[in-house]
């Protein structure tokens, strides 16, 4: 059973929903796939970001994790989570 939420909880829900219906919008599309695979090159999306350097590393690391936020946000379910909340 889901746990009621709260009126700030849910306006921060609906918040989260908006979000990534508007990144799919944009990334989904020709265009947006075109630039998405350009961040995954630029970012070592599918590469290992291990380098002797510690520091190198953590740089590599810094730089992966905003690709990694970006396909986390256009992979939600923003329709599951509509029914969720009750919005459909």
């Amino acid at each position: 059973q889901m746990q009621q939420l709260n009126e700030e909880q849910m306006e921060e829900v609906k918040k989260r929903i908006h979000k990534s219906a508007s990144f799919q919008r944009v990334f989904k599309g020709a265009d947006g796939k075109l630039v998405l695979d350009e961040i995954d090159s630029m970012s070592s999306y599918n590469a290992n970001t291990f380098d002797p350097d510690p520091y190198i590393s953590a740089y590599k690391a810094g730089q992966r994790s905003i690709a990694i936020v970006i396909h986390n946000i256009i992979n939600q379910d923003v329709k599951e989570a509509e029914k969720l909340i009750g919005k459909v």
